[in-house]
């Protein structure tokens, strides 16, 4: 049985960015980057789920160069402080 291959926060971000940016294909960005499709049917279906999960990346989930915040929160104690200073 082989292994599972992880793949870095980095390499997931560049490629959910390039399929974004519909230039290629789901099947094409799969053949450039050696990555399995296997979780989706459709290119549509795909971009609805990479979409998501940006979304939760950048609403909802902590952050560490947040302290552990999630972006709303850490945007609102920043907004706190420009008006504590102010």
């Amino acid at each position: 049985m082989t292994k599972r291959k992880r793949y870095s926060a980095e390499f997931k971000a560049k490629v959910a960015l390039e399929a974004i940016r519909e230039e290629l294909t789901t099947a094409e960005l799969a053949k450039k980057y050696r990555i399995h499709l296997n979780a989706f049917e459709t290119d549509s279906e795909a971009r609805k789920g990479i979409g998501a999960l940006i979304a939760y990346c950048n609403e909802n989930r902590p952050h560490s160069s947040h302290g552990l915040l999630t972006p709303g929160e850490a945007y609102d104690r920043w907004t706190r402080n420009l008006k504590a200073a102010a």
